[in-house]
């Protein structure tokens, strides 16, 4: 129980501070608008592309553990984005409501919880679920939240301009280039390791 504690209350000691922050009017009233954009096109590409430099698959891979999670995340977000009577009928909401459902909060609990219940050996999975969240489940929304918002009558034009704004989406780019990196087998300079690391750490 002392685990759980530890893990969570510090995540919504997090939001209320925020939302008294907000409350108070300390940080003006653009703020939310300011650290949203702050966090999408800069700190948290940079906590994606740290991660993704860090990556081996030979010893994250727990294959079992990872289809598990992953069905689990496709079933909930499936339920979530299939169209209702009631409720937003267009792709991008039902997008956002599907990752919003689906999203699992795997790094900032699940790992802490992992370690505390599984021990060491639990470290390996629940990093690789955390970027399977943050990577491949942002990267199907952002996908097909790009595919509404650039529809045209002509389909290839369509996905076209659907390519391109993933390319230029920082929250795409990011992973793939650190994973891009991580292929090369050469370690971030030291410098350049601490500088992202402490920019990615901004996000949470």
């Amino acid at each position: 129980m002392n685990a759980v504690v530890t893990a969570a209350l510090p995540v919504f000691v997090l939001i209320l501070t925020g939302w008294l922050a907000a409350r108070w009017r300390i940080l003006g009233a653009n703020a939310t608008d300011a650290l949203n954009r702050y966090v999408v096109y800069l700190s948290l590409p940079a906590l994606l592309f740290r991660a993704m430099t860090q990556v081996d698959l030979a010893h994250m891979a727990h294959w079992g553990f990872v289809g598990a999670f992953a069905g689990g995340v496709a079933v909930t977000f499936l339920v979530s984005f299939l169209p209702r009577k009631r409720g937003p009928q267009s792709l991008t909401d039902r997008s956002i409501e599907g990752l919003a459902a689906s999203y699992a909060n795997a790094g900032y609990m699940g790992i802490p919880l992992c370690l505390a219940l599984l021990g060491a050996d639990s470290l390996a999975p629940a990093t690789f679920t955390t970027l399977l969240t943050a990577s491949v489940l942002f990267g199907f929304a952002i996908a097909l939240i790009e595919f509404d918002r650039q529809q045209t009558p002509n389909l290839p034009a369509t996905l076209l301009k659907v390519g391109r704004a993933l390319v230029r989406n920082p929250l795409l780019a990011a992973p793939v280039l650190g994973l891009a990196w991580a292929a090369t087998g050469v370690t971030l300079p030291e410098g350049v390791d601490r500088y992202v690391a402490l920019l990615g750490a901004s996000a949470s």
